[in-house]
């Protein structure tokens, strides 16, 4: 199905931001949450004196002088607010806007309340409200369906099942890559990231559909657990390494790659030298691993900062591999429209 780039776009830098904004959890959270309960009750007050639509506005002019990593986390208080007043009809007042953090929290907010019987509801919500760009929403059911369950393995499985059973789903992004990073991040609970001792938990207990996106989610979940707020070369040389030992299948090897492009951007604070050099530690000697990971890095920063801006973590590539890496700085290929890899690469 073909889609229009712009649509694509929303979708993607939506993705993709919801895994850097995990690199911006901090010290200061407690007074952030201290600030969320306060935000939403009074948004709570503001949906039931002029409507969730109207609130909604108000709402988006009053953050638009925070920070993204603010403006997504206080979406949640709304959306959050906005559920308890109106309920699963208002979930078409929600958007794309500060990174689908309202739709997020009131997904979340309306598994918990209803349970798994209301998800099939909610996607086609999310379908009708977002068309050909449901999976943002989708992603925000997975969270809701993973905190709903529990974090132990048994509700991580009963999670991907109910999410595989959803249409229009993806195999990387959408409900797997939301169920992923709430089983790995607990942001729907009490923001301790997952400890194991086992590098590859959970995705060497799996196969099939859920594989790629478990993945793909990995690269997150080590920095988070391993190394909490490093952006050295050294940690992502370490965390390439596990991307090698984990598998030796090359599609998959290639979504490892990929998923540590996702996560170079934020920690280069979108400085496409930085992220190319991450990239470059990671790969080590592999410039095709480095490929893969470069090009998810200038689709970040391409969608965050600019395309040109973007297009400068290929800086240096040989022609071909050049013109692959600039088509995901652009968004012409992407978390949806993956290219093939470069047929002459060196």
């Amino acid at each position: 199905m073909q889609r229009t780039i712009a649509v694509i776009a929303l979708l993607v830098v939506g993705i993709l931001i919801a895994i850097g904004l995990d690199l911006l959890r901090a010290p200061s959270l407690p007074a952030i949450d201290s600030r969320a309960s306060q935000e939403e009750a009074h948004w709570r007050e503001r949906v039931h004196a002029i409507g969730g639509k109207a609130a909604y506005e108000e709402f988006a002019s009053a953050v638009a002088g925070d920070t993204a990593d603010l403006r997504h986390r206080y979406a949640h208080d709304f959306g959050g607010a906005l559920f308890e007043e109106e309920g699963i009809p208002a979930l078409s007042v929600c958007d794309a806007q500060f990174s689908y953090g309202c739709f997020h929290e009131f997904l979340g907010r309306a598994i918990a309340h209803n349970g798994l019987a209301v998800v099939n509801q909610l996607n086609q919500e999310c379908i009708r409200a977002l068309g050909v760009n449901a999976l943002s929403c989708q992603h925000g059911i997975g969270h809701g369906i993973l905190s709903y369950l529990g974090y132990d393995t048994s509700a991580l499985n009963r999670s991907l099942t109910t999410c595989e059973d959803l249409p229009s789903n993806d195999p990387i992004g959408g409900c797997f890559a939301g169920v992923f990073m709430e089983y790995n991040l607990r942001t729907m609970a009490d923001g301790v990231v997952r400890s194991d001792q086992d590098v590859f938990s959970p995705c060497d207990t799996l196969s099939g559909p859920y594989l790629p996106s478990c993945i793909f989610s990995e690269p997150q979940w080590w920095h988070q657990s391993r190394f909490p707020g490093v952006a050295s070369e050294e940690a992502f040389a370490t965390m390439g390494g596990y991307c090698r030992q984990m598998t030796n299948d090359p599609r998959l090897l290639r979504t490892c790659f990929e998923g540590m492009g996702a996560i170079a951007a934020p920690n280069a604070k979108n400085v496409p030298e930085k992220a190319a050099a991450l990239c470059d530690a990671a790969a080590s000697s592999s410039a095709l691993q480095s490929l893969f990971c470069k090009s998810y890095a200038a689709t970040a920063i391409g969608l965050d900062e600019n395309t040109t801006v973007g297009i400068r973590v290929c800086s240096g590539l040989s022609k071909d591999a050049y013109a692959y890496c600039k088509a995901y700085a652009q968004n012409h290929a992407n978390i949806l429209h993956v290219l093939d890899e470069p047929k002459n690469f060196q």
